[in-house]
């Protein structure tokens, strides 16, 4: 009933409890250190709910998905809210934050682009985070898996070939704290899906950039964010969102490292631009875009020294979708399902 290493940290440190822990911070976690975890937010859902429901005034009806097919709230024109209903809707987005971190990737796009606007949120932005309160309320039990197994969902690249940057990036190197543990154990692979969305912001003609790191077959860090700048075409929107998958790469194989795992094989990127993949991928590619240079060297510098390597992936099996845009039901339910089980119980994934 209790777990060996908690013991063995008992006999140098006081702990009042070394069985395994349930719930934490609001997420419920189930499993055992020599099977599958899983990471559940449903007791969080429900008591939010209640919350939710009772400040409001009325029952929420469910949702089969968090936002509106090909909705764009920023283009919402209705009343702006009273100081009564803006403090609910800043306490809704508050508590839809805290699930999106506490596992629920599902909600991640609704959530950052509703969130904009609680400065000042407008009557349609209300019926649309309570719409996405209705999703969560009809799906409360989806599950991020803790798994450490090979990725299912990447092809396999056992041949490819590895492109010579030498000449153009002999400088570059990946940096190696010296105060890195002694890596132990097996090496863990790390996959990352990027996507953008070009032009998605019919107010400022910003793109958004979606990104999901795996680590295994867990996704650990997922990313919807507009970017910093107007880019006038898709080639642009792109190469800024493979940009930060490439951060995000460095940023998981420092931690890996620094949690003392094994890390010598490149992290995978996929995106379905076969233009930027190539351009990112081989050496004589051209810069043709001087606007996305420092994205394009970036990019191209940690392919050279072995961070990345970058791979095209269909649009309807990029995972990244789902950060990007509000899809359609099935496309929704596709992607997700790939993502989180659905539930902590009866482990489920979709079929290809």
């Amino acid at each position: 009933d209790h777990w060996p290493f908690m013991l063995q940290f008992q006999e140098v440190y006081k702990i009042k409890d070394t069985a395994a822990t349930s719930t934490y911070l609001g997420a419920l976690y189930t499993g055992d250190p020599s099977g599958i975890w899983t990471i559940n937010c449903k007791n969080y859902i429900k008591a939010a709910l209640l919350q939710v429901e009772s400040m409001i005034g009325c029952e929420i009806r469910d949702s089969v998905t968090p936002s509106a097919t090909a909705d764009h709230p920023e283009e919402d024109t209705s009343e702006i809210l009273d100081n009564h209903r803006h403090r609910q809707y800043q306490s809704m987005a508050g508590m839809a934050q805290w699930l999106t971190t506490l596992g629920r990737l599902d909600i991640c796009y609704t959530v950052s682009s509703l969130s904009r606007f609680c400065s000042c949120p407008r009557d349609g932005h209300y019926k649309r985070m309570v719409r996405l309160w209705g999703y969560l309320k009809k799906y409360p039990d989806k599950s991020i898996s803790i798994d450490a197994r090979d990725p299912i969902y990447a092809p396999d690249h056992a041949n490819e070939l590895q492109p010579d940057f030498a000449d153009q990036y002999s400088y570059a190197s990946e940096p190696i704290d010296a105060m890195f543990p002694e890596p132990l154990g097996a090496e863990l692979a790390t996959t990352i899906f990027f996507d953008s969305d070009h032009a998605h912001d019919k107010i400022t003609g910003r793109s958004i950039s979606g990104v999901v790191t795996m680590v295994g077959r867990t996704p650990v860090i997922w990313k919807s964010k507009r970017q910093g700048a107007v880019q006038t075409s898709t080639y642009g929107a792109e190469f800024s969102a493979m940009r930060l998958a490439t951060e995000e790469a460095h940023t998981i194989r420092y931690m890996l490292r620094s949690l003392g795992i094994k890390v010598t094989k490149p992290c995978r990127l996929y995106g379905d631009n076969l233009g930027v993949i190539q351009n990112a991928t081989i050496p004589e590619g051209t810069l043709k875009k001087k606007h996305v240079a420092l994205s394009y060297h970036f990019v191209r510098e940690a392919v050279s020294v072995g961070v990345i390597s970058a791979f095209k992936v269909d649009g309807k099996d990029n995972f990244a979708d789902v950060f990007t845009k509000p899809l359609e039901r099935n496309g929704f339910m596709y992607h997700t399902c790939g993502l989180l089980w659905a539930s902590a119980l009866w482990p489920y994934i979709c079929k290809k």
